[in-house]
């Protein structure tokens, strides 16, 4: 059996053992870390290493967990109480500022939920209609980012990541292949986050790898659901990640508030 074999082979089973609430509570504690580090300005790789790497996860599972509900009323409300505390606070308004402040990441999500199934019908038609969608999306990533919403179009792209992986078994026959579209995704991705946070090379290995299990949970997360109906928590830490799991919204959206105070606090 070669490394890579054995590599995977591990995975396989790591995931069986990880539930959707593990990865999210997992997500959440790095998207605390991350607003940490923002908020008292620590310039520390050890604090932003996990949120970048983790942050996929609420993007790329956006596409997988659409369904039918194309507004999600939770996720619009806690983007709009973040958006009215930002502007009492900071006088920062609505709309982004020069292109300070873009609007937090759960408008990327509002945006990306409400978009995304209309944008597949389009994107699927041909190979050529998917390729240019992807290409429009990478194009227009960096400036959607600083001028818009956190993540911007690259948001996009990662729920179309989520999107395939749900509809693998009903994509057209040659159509894309999913497997090498979320490597392409990955790739960019780690490629925008250097691009903007400029990681030491050690840093940037450590992101990129713990980016790469992120994307292959993902790619497999049908795996991780399945482990979440088997599995009911039982100690203080099954619980702590099921809870955070199932709330991660209302979690994040406490962060994000509590940060804006403490940087309100200490400019005052």
């Amino acid at each position: 059996m070669t490394i890579a074999e054995r590599l995977n082979a591990g995975l396989g089973r790591l995931e069986k053992h990880i539930t959707a609430y593990d990865l999210f509570a997992i997500g959440v504690v790095a998207m605390g870390l991350g607003r940490l580090a923002s908020t008292f300005e620590i310039d520390s790789d050890l604090l932003k290493i996990p949120l970048r790497a983790l942050m996929p996860v609420f993007m790329v599972l956006i596409g997988y967990n659409v369904g039918r509900r194309f507004i999600d009323w939770r996720i619009l409300g806690c983007a709009v109480i973040i958006i009215v505390a930002r502007a009492l606070l900071f006088n920062v308004w609505f709309w982004p500022s020069l292109g300070h402040f873009p609007l937090n990441f759960l408008v990327t999500i509002v945006v990306t939920r409400a978009i995304i199934e209309p944008l597949m019908a389009f994107a699927m038609k041909t190979r050529v209609h998917f390729w240019l969608t992807v290409l429009a999306l990478a194009a227009a990533a960096p400036w959607t980012h600083i001028h818009l919403m956190e993540y911007g179009t690259l948001g996009v792209l990662m729920a179309m990541c989520g999107w395939l992986a749900r509809n693998r078994a009903q994509l057209p026959s040659g159509a894309v292949d999913v497997r090498d579209f979320f490597i392409i995704v990955l790739f960019f991705y780690l490629a925008f986050c250097q691009a903007i946070y400029a990681f030491s090379p050690p840093s940037f290995v450590a992101m990129a790898a713990g980016t790469a299990l992120v994307f292959r949970f993902c790619y497999n997360f049908r795996v991780l659901l399945l482990a979440s109906l088997k599995r009911k928590p039982k100690d203080l830490v099954e619980r702590a990640c099921y809870f955070m799991g199932r709330n991660s919204l209302e979690i994040y959206t406490l962060m994000v508030i509590v940060s804006y105070l403490a940087f309100y606090r200490a400019i005052a």
